[in-house]
Order: C-alpha cells, then sequence, then structure tokens
C-alpha cells in the first residue's frame, strides 16, 4: 500500500471558522494578561508536538509519527509553551504523518508576529526546540527574527559531529557526570556556520540499543552524547541547564492530556476537535493563571528557566476543592453548602477569598 501523503496545510488551519478563532483570542488573552501582570521583558518559548490517537473515521487523522501504536491513525498537534508562567500561548493542530520540523519555521513566524504585536518588538523571545526542528529553514527564520535560540543536533553522519567527538581528547567539566566542549560547525549544505556545544554524560547502563555507537573504548567508561546548537549569550555550562529546562513542557503535555482531556477526539469533524484542543489548553490556562493571582507559592529562579510559580496539579485542585464532605441543608432562609470544619481547609478557603479579589 502506497504511503499517505500529508495535506496541504493552511497556516491558519486550526481556526478556519469564527468559534474557533474567538477561543483562540480568548487564550491568547488569557496568556497575555498573565505576562503583562508579572512584568516580563524576556519570555522562553518551548516548542513541541505531542500525539494524539485516533479513531480510524476521524477527519484528517493519518497514520505515522505515533511512537506508541504506529499503526493508529493520529493528530500530531504542535505547541508554543511559555515556561515563565506555565501556559500555551499558541497551538496548531496537524495531522499525525506530518513531522514536527516540516512547516514549522511558518508557525514561529505567526508566534512571533503575534508576540510582537500584543507585547512590543521589544520583547526578547528565546526558543528551545529539540532535534527534530533542526531544519536550515527554522534556523533562518529564527535569525531573521531576530530570536535566539538553543536546539538539538541530530548525529547525522553528514553533519559532521561525530567526527569531533572521537578526535576530542580535553573536555570541560559540567559537573560531576557531565564534560562538554564547543565547537564552530560548518554545514555547507546549507549554507550555514553554527556554534555548537557537544556534551558527554557519563551512565552506569548500556545505552539504549546501542544507539549512540561506541564513540571511545569500554575502558573509558560509557556515555550519553548530545549537541546542541545556539545563537544566545549562554557559556557551555549554563547552556546545559537551559536545555535541562526544556523538558518541562511535558509535565504540562501530561496534566492537559490526564486532567484535562487534551487527547480526547470527541467527534468526526477535524476543526471541531481542534476547538476542543483550545478548549482544554484554555482550561489549563485559567487554572495556572488562578494560582499565580491567588497566592501560589514563588520559585526562586534558576538557569533551568522554567516556572516562576509552584503550581498545583489540576489534580490537587479537584481533590482540595471538590472532593470535600460536605451537606446541603434548608432551612428557613435559604439552602446551605455546609463544610466539616477542618482548619486547613478553612484556611485554603479563606486564604482564596481573600487573594480573589485582586485576581
Amino acid at each position: 500500500m502506497p504511503a499517505q501523503r500529508a495535506d496541504p496545510e493552511p497556516l491558519a488551519q486550526a481556526v478556519q471558522c469564527p468559534r474557533a478563532r474567538a477561543l483562540n483570542a480568548l487564550n491568547t488573552a488569557i496568556v497575555v494578561a498573565e505576562i503583562r501582570r508579572l512584568g516580563l521583558r524576556r519570555l522562553t518559548l518551548d516548542i513541541d508536538g505531542t500525539v494524539i490517537s485516533t479513531g480510524l473515521q476521524v477527519d484528517r487523522a493519518r497514520r505515522g509519527f505515533n511512537p506508541h501504536q504506529r499503526k493508529v491513525p493520529s493528530y500530531y498537534p504542535i505547541l508554543a509553551h511559555v515556561a515563565e508562567v506555565a501556559q500555551i500561548l499558541r497551538l496548531k493542530n496537524r495531522p499525525g504523518n506530518t513531522h514536527d520540523g516540516k512547516r514549522a519555521e511558518h508557525f514561529v513566524v505567526d508566534l512571533v508576529r503575534q508576540v510582537r504585536q500584543l507585547l512590543g518588538r521589544r520583547m526578547e523571545m528565546r526558543f528551545r526546540m529539540d532535534g527534530a526542528f533542526f531544519q536550515a529553514e527554522v534556523l533562518r527564520t529564527l535569525e531573521r527574527l531576530g530570536c535566539g535560540y538553543a536546539m538539538k543536533v541530530p548525529f547525522w553522519r553528514w553533519l559532521g559531529i561525530l567526527p569531533l567527538v572521537q578526535m576530542r581528547t580535553r573536555w570541560a567539566r559540567v559537573d560531576d557526570r557531565v564534560s562538554c566542549f564547543e565547537a564552530v560547525l560548518p554545514v555547507p549544505q546549507w549554507g550555514l556556520r553554527l556554534r555548537v556545544v557537544c556534551y558527554r554524560k557519563r551512565v552506569f547502563h548500556p545505552t539504549v540499543k546501542n544507539f549512540q555507537l561506541d564513540f571511545f573504548s569500554p575502558d573509558e567508561g560509557t556515555y550519553e552524547y548530545s549537541a546542541v546548537t545556539i545563537n544566545l549569550a549562554l557559556d557551555p555550562v549554563a547552556l546545559w541547564f537551559f536545555m535541562a529546562g526544556h523538558g518541562v513542557q511535558e509535565k504540562t503535555f501530561a496534566e492537559l492530556k490526564d486532567g484535562l482531556a487534551f487527547d480526547t477526539v470527541p467527534t468526526n469533524p477535524y476543526g471541531a476537535n481542534s476547538a476542543w484542543q483550545v478548549l482544554s489548553v484554555l482550561a489549563h490556562n485559567l487554572h495556572r493563571g488562578l494560582q499565580g493571582r491567588t497566592g501560589a507559592p514563588r520559585r526562586a529562579r534558576t538557569p533551568k528557566a522554567t516556572y516562576r510559580y509552584r503550581y498545583a496539579s489540576i489534580r490537587t485542585t479537584r481533590f482540595e476543592w471538590l472532593n470535600v464532605a460536605a451537606r446541603i441543608l434548608s432551612t428557613s432562609e435559604a439552602t446551605v453548602l455546609r463544610l466539616t470544619d477542618v482548619p486547613e481547609v478553612r484556611r485554603s478557603y479563606e486564604r482564596f477569598q481573600a487573594a480573589l479579589p485582586r485576581a
């Protein structure tokens, strides 16, 4: 059977109907309001995709990049996660046979235009991406737009990273298990010269499926290797921790799926399913924003550039606020909801009630 071809992807494919456009505009307004409230002058934007398995009859669902169930049709939406506020600023639903890096430069252009239109051209943007986005057009687009980026580099043989690693004899220390070196990597096929930092992390187990090959003899231990290209003014040590913060978006994706039904496919039409994704993201952003405005504890800033607050999950919120023993009493004056007088629950409700008018 011939492979299915990806359908054309209009830039505003996920927002064709007026209702979907209104939902996206509302979602954007919520995130922008939180950014303004915190007075942020710099945004760290994590770009990544996530798989949503669908049924066989779902419109525009395709077999493709579903890593766990390759024969199951799926969607593969791409999302822009604002690390500082743990909210999703932009998303675009796509068929499951669309690779992360395909037409990603258009998603980046629309995102940057949106941020600068709403928050001003002085807003600094730093993008973090994995190796799926390592494409010539994505790199050129980020440079042209004047945006910073840190992006994983695949160990493709034609790139010439393998010889650099194999010939390297001196590595700088990052921590007790990680070391690194920095180099300039020419990519003549793309007409680019990239600043690349290569890392090796000592592990105490064989690498998965020996994926990264045996660069060194077994006497020197077992290492996992990675490479990052960057145009930011970060030294290799700071870059290691900055890229480690890229994984925090996975927690947001997990909460969207486990707690807010983001991976549910309620119907067959593509537009309705895309609107459902926006609704799930909208609920998530409201939940995070409400916590930030009603007393969520602040987190100390770290080189990982992640959340500004210590957010509770939606499951915790439901357990603390909804799964509380209570009794409905009908009196002569009114119907009263009487809760169990637990001091911690009382303090939580009172704290929230005091903070709510300022939200």
